[in-house]
């Protein structure tokens, strides 16, 4: 009779663990979609912030090209 008491307690036990893993796994999916949407969102800004600062540089040597060229005109 104890046994059974017993067994039926594990089983109840065993039910509640895996209802708690369940809903665990549930959590994990979702947080690891809003990582994954916050990595895509993390490399596009990474990718803009990299064109603003190639476009800085373009102008930079633009500029430095036209000094440059002033000076070199300028002492001829």
């Amino acid at each position: 009779m104890e046994k059974n008491v017993t067994i039926a307690e594990l089983e109840h036990e065993t039910d509640i663990l895996k209802a708690e893993v369940t809903s665990l796994k549930k959590k994990l999916a979702k947080k690891q979609d809003m990582v994954d949407e916050l990595s895509i969102e993390c490399n596009e800004r990474m990718l803009q912030m990299d064109a603003v600062f190639a476009k800085k540089r373009m102008a930079y040597a633009l500029i430095m090209s036209w000094v440059f060229f002033a000076l070199v005109f300028f002492l001829y």
